[in-house]
């Protein structure tokens, strides 16, 4: 773990950051564009009074600020980039993975140590054990930083030395984490639709969403050996649900675009003949041509 650690950034998340080294005993050091964000942490945390403040004072300094872009202009700054030369620089902003290299490539022509690091998961869950945080860079810096970052979140994992493989990992978490949301919006408002309470949807929802997940174990063993044959749900099955979904939902006057734009997925590996494969084959679908399977 290091002497101390500085935070750059108190938005909503990087306050749930500041919160988590907090709990796990670190008196960080903590500065924000707006010093008066700063407020609610001064009997826990050290108040810098200027970023050139925050970096000298720390051996590791997470970046949470609202973009590359502001990460940037913050640090490019030479009284900044004196006071980062040999330290850890962990930048946790979203942003493309040409950002990430761009950062990558400034750092190490000053001398300053780089992760990129994608945070996967919502504030509230920022310092728990299941929070998933995924870091790209030289494996010795994570190293010797991950006894800190596991403050930040239990699941800290190491993606590579390429700093953009966080950024897509991101992209992946983010396919789920907005299907999924829209997914129960559409379905709260199919009970709405019907006369129904949304409540009797939202208090199964636990037990509807363990269900679906429990797809991620054969999903994962089918995409490994590229073998779709050992079917728990068919696609042609399922497509056929869906064509019902679809319909009853749109009758009930629920806007029928978010069925639609599924089914038109399902589709198209049905219309190729794979209809009686597993629906994890529309991973093959999702690759495009290039991941397609000979038929």
């Amino acid at each position: 773990m290091p002497s101390s650690v500085s935070l750059l950034g108190l938005g909503s998340m990087g306050s749930a950051l500041a919160r988590a080294l907090i709990a796990a005993g670190i008196r960080p050091t903590l500065w924000n564009r707006s010093p008066a964000r700063g407020a609610p942490f001064a009997s826990s945390a050290n108040l810098a009074d200027s970023i050139v403040d925050a970096v000298e004072r720390s051996d590791l300094v997470i970046s949470c600020l609202i973009n590359y872009a502001a990460t940037r202009s913050s640090l490019d700054r030479p009284e900044v980039i004196e006071a980062l030369k040999g330290k850890t620089l962990v930048q946790l902003a979203t942003g493309l993975p040409a950002d990430a290299t761009e950062l990558a490539e400034w750092a190490g022509r000053h001398g300053i140590r780089y992760l990129d690091g994608r945070i996967c998961c919502f504030p509230a869950t920022i310092g728990r054990p299941d929070a998933v945080i995924y870091y790209g860079g030289d494996t010795a810096t994570f190293e010797t930083h991950v006894g800190t970052l596991v403050a930040l979140a239990g699941k800290s994992i190491y993606a590579g030395e390429n700093v953009t493989n966080p950024t897509m990992l991101d992209c992946a978490f983010l396919s789920y984490c907005f299907a999924a949301p829209m997914a129960m919006l559409h379905g709260a408002a199919i009970c709405e639709a019907a006369g129904l309470d949304p409540d009797l949807f939202f208090a199964a929802l636990p037990s509807f969403s363990a269900d679906v997940n429990r797809r991620s174990v054969s999903f994962r063993e089918a995409i490994r050996a590229r073998d779709f044959a050992n079917v728990q749900s068919a696609l042609q099955t399922d497509l056929a649900g869906a064509r019902m979904w679809l319909t009853c939902s749109s009758e009930l006057g629920v806007d029928p675009a978010f069925a639609q734009a599924l089914l038109d997925v399902m589709k198209v590996p049905v219309d190729e003949g794979k209809g009686a494969l597993d629906t994890a084959y529309l991973f093959q679908t999702f690759r495009g041509a290039k991941g397609r399977l000979p038929s």
